[in-house]
């Protein structure tokens, strides 16, 4: 080999090490979005599990409800990647982790979301984006939380499931948009409150076969 050739071949090799890319596990372009009734905030970056991993499971970031604060409610979600390790995209400051919900069967993944979103309240109303995230597996088990008294509930409305294409069944990346701060074209507020984790989107990958 030329040095030519070794110096594109260490570029490539450095380049595939990056983690923190839609474009580092870019088997497939496909993307789904569940509806969100909340459009405040700010995208993050997209961040996908490592090359021949995808998502088996996730954990959300949960603000319990005051009336004495600023409720955000959903603040983010990690995705649980095959062999354990997890990816973040924008997280909110508020709130604790929940356990990690996994899916079950062999070789079975996350290949499907559902989430629950309140539109903006009014001018004199404390507003929260997402209040709760459901995953789908393949094996069609069901990944939710069971609520907790002191989370806000039965507020906001749960979107239709969306789930990846057969050619590219598993979820392998997540990109959130979270509301840390008022900007200048979203809804005002006077109370300037923020909303949380308000959208999510989701990378889909092929399935490498054993």
């Amino acid at each position: 080999m030329t040095k030519f050739g070794s110096y594109v071949l260490l570029v490539l090799v450095l380049l595939g090490l990056s983690k923190e890319t839609w474009a580092e596990y870019n088997l497939t372009d496909y993307v789904i979005r569940p509806i969100s009734l909340n459009t405040r905030g700010s995208v993050g970056p997209g961040r996908v599990c490592p090359p021949k991993e995808v998502a088996v499971g996730f954990r959300m970031k949960i603000q319990d409800f005051s009336e004495m604060r600023d409720n955000t409610a959903l603040n983010a979600i990690r995705l649980i990647c095959s062999k354990g390790g997890e990816v973040i995209s924008s997280e909110g400051a508020n709130g604790e982790w929940t356990d990690i919900l996994k899916c079950q069967g062999k070789g079975d993944y996350v290949t499907g979301v559902k989430i629950l979103t309140e539109k903006w309240q009014g001018w004199d109303e404390d507003d929260v984006g997402a209040i709760d995230f459901e995953g789908i597996c393949s094996s069609d088990i069901r990944l939710r939380h069971r609520s907790v008294k002191s989370w806000i509930q039965a507020r906001g409305l749960w979107s239709e499931e969306r789930r990846c294409p057969s050619d590219a069944p598993a979820i392998c990346g997540i990109k959130t948009r979270v509301d840390f701060e008022r900007l200048e074209h979203e809804t005002p507020d006077s109370k300037n409150d923020k909303a949380g984790l308000t959208g999510v989107q989701f990378k889909c990958c092929q399935v490498e076969k054993p």
